[in-house]
């Protein structure tokens, strides 16, 4: 009982210093009344694909903004190297919306921003984004800015500041952008390193891996949020907040010890005794973080930046149907069904839909019932399992939801007794798995 009631109040102070919180932004005139924000979307892929393509061309219509790969520095004998990315020029020349070019740097740059290696590093990045700028023009690609994506050391934020400032003498005619780690708010450093950017843009989203299969693993932690943007707020540097739309799988071992983790791409060969949770970026959270922003804008904040743009072919990210619902404020729609076909004689199949805005990446589950009639056959596909109950006039199948809103076949069965008797298979309604 006691912890029942240390629960509530938990809960019930979490409450008040949201109220208190939002009631300080006001008078602290932090916020304003509800006005448009930009949607802006970061195209991540090294390859661009026809869905990718097709991502962009789908997303320009209401996009701001997309922000485009580049490539990533990395260091190699001590030396700054690019591994290049590749994108669609001519696709990106059909885009409505602005384009930015985005350089991502690894912890390697680090070692290159003292004063006495600040020029040549300078020198290199402005290379590279001034090379990327013309491959871009000469394609029609009207290039809006330029952003460095470094995770920079607390630390180094003084010397990140140097490099910044004379990639702008290198680019003094482009708009110039950084991302920024939450942590960086905190830090004095931090006023002088976002003066006279264009803007920035506020990652909330990170990743501290489990240390075992019951550890909670969180993407995003919405509760700190405000805080974030208050302080972001305070500074009056116009900025982007950056939100995520994925998800990672992550592999533990037979006694239940994180070992390993994957992204987007290729499931590794991990050891057939792993197992694997699937954990993805909660769509309502992240709705109700950008309800909350659109009804009282930060000072400053100029929209959000979509980690990442949606693309058909993605396993770990959210639809597009998803990102547009969230990015509205309202929590997308789920709509799983079931139905019956009888192609021919007594054989019934089993599809399966998803007519919803949501993908659902939890397993589902649905019982199938033939009563009076008499099973012959039957199987499951798609990855469904099921026995049939022990008075064979019942199945429960259990497995991975449709990834689309077409429909797919997840079993058939063959009854005596059908055809011009009607149709004696029955299936209820589709269940998500908790």
């Amino acid at each position: 009982m006691r912890r029942t009631h240390l629960l509530y109040a938990t809960i019930v102070l979490a409450t008040l210093a949201g109220a208190a919180l939002g009631l300080y932004l006001r008078r602290q005139s932090l916020t304003g009344p509800p006005r448009d924000l930009e949607q802006t979307y970061y195209v991540w892929q090294m390859q661009w694909t026809d869905s990718v393509r097709e991502a962009v061309r789908e997303a320009s219509p209401g996009a701001a903004q997309v922000m485009v790969l580049l490539g990533e520095i990395n260091t190699k004998n001590d030396a700054l190297a690019l591994t290049a990315a590749m994108p669609d020029w001519n696709a990106l020349s059909q885009a409505r919306a602005r384009v930015t070019l985005v350089l991502r740097a690894n912890v390697g740059l680090g070692n290159h921003l003292s004063v006495e290696r600040r020029a040549k590093t300078a020198d290199y990045l402005a290379g590279v984004l001034k090379g990327a700028q013309e491959k871009a023009q000469a394609a029609g690609v009207e290039v809006a800015g330029l952003q460095l994506d470094y995770d920079c050391p607390s630390s180094k934020l003084g010397d990140y500041r140097g490099l910044l400032d004379a990639l702008r003498e290198r680019h003094a005619a482009t708009q110039l952008s950084i991302t920024v780690l939450p942590t960086w708010l905190r830090r004095w450093e931090f006023a002088d390193l976002v003066e006279g950017l264009s803007y920035y843009v506020l990652q909330v989203h990170s990743l501290e891996p489990p240390e075992n299969v019951d550890s909670p693993i969180m993407l995003c932690d919405t509760s700190r949020i405000p805080g974030y943007l208050r302080k972001a707020a305070a500074v009056g540097v116009p900025f982007y907040l950056a939100l995520p739309t994925y998800g990672y799988r992550f592999a533990f071992d037979s006694e239940g010890r994180f070992k390993a983790l994957s992204a987007e791409g290729p499931q590794p060969a991990w050891d057939p005794s792993y197992r694997v949770k699937l954990v993805m970026t909660d769509p309502e959270e992240i709705a109700a973080v950008v309800r909350s922003v659109r009804e009282a804008p930060p000072r400053a904040c100029l929209g959000f930046a979509w980690f990442r743009l949606p693309v058909s072919s993605d396993e770990l990210n959210w639809t597009w149907p998803t990102l547009q619902a969230v990015s509205q404020g309202r929590v997308p729609e789920t709509s799983l069904h079931a139905e019956v076909r009888n192609p021919s004689g007594g054989l019934y199949e089993i599809w399966l839909a998803n007519a919803g805005e949501t993908r659902v990446w939890k397993a589902v589950a649905f019982d199938v019932t033939w009563e009076g009639h008499r099973l012959v056959a039957h199987d499951l596909l798609g990855g469904f399992e099921g026995q049939p109950a022990p008075e064979k006039t019942s199945l429960r199948a259990v497995g991975p939801a449709p990834r689309g809103a077409e429909p797919a076949m997840v079993a058939w069965l063959r009854v005596e007794g059908g055809g011009a008797a009607g149709n004696p298979v029955r299936v209820g309604p589709v269940e998500v798995m908790e």
